[in-house]
């Protein structure tokens, strides 16, 4: 990683109906250095870990899926942009490219900073790659 970030100064949430994706991801992190992962099943559970964090320095970045039973992920990102939610997102998602742009472009649309997607089936290396990309997670390391 080029642009290195020290992620275990950073705040995680990994947001999948799927709990064995939850935890993959969460190993990754771990792997990395990260340690302040919070994991959950559906939008209202992410929106909960959301507002439990702010109190506690808030959450810098956000792995989540688009398609999860209740609350999916578009109207998740649509109640983090009522809160003015300041992390990161990206989007992780078996759906076709164009699927994933439209969602993309919709989280920008919400005024949110969105770093990227994460295709499944997930691998390490994608982890890496977007968490080694440059921009929005170093900005959020900095503040």
């Amino acid at each position: 990683m080029k642009n290195h970030i020290d992620i275990s100064t950073l705040r995680f949430l990994v947001l999948d109906d799927s709990k064995l994706i939850c935890q993959l991801i969460e190993e990754i992190f771990k792997n990395l250095g990260a340690s302040k992962i919070i994991t959950a099943l559906d939008g209202r559970e992410g929106l909960a870990a959301v507002e439990a964090a702010d109190g506690d320095g808030g959450i810098d970045v956000i792995f989540s899926d688009l398609e999860m039973p209740g609350m999916d992920g578009l109207e998740f990102f649509r109640h983090l942009a009522m809160r003015k939610f300041g992390g990161v997102i990206v989007i992780v998602s078996a759906q076709p490219e164009r699927v994933i742009q439209a969602a993309s472009d919709l989280v920008r649309a919400h005024g949110l900073e969105i770093l990227g997607a994460v295709p499944k089936p997930i691998s390490y290396m994608s982890i890496v790659e977007i968490l080694g990309a440059p921009g929005s997670i170093k900005a959020q390391a900095s503040n």
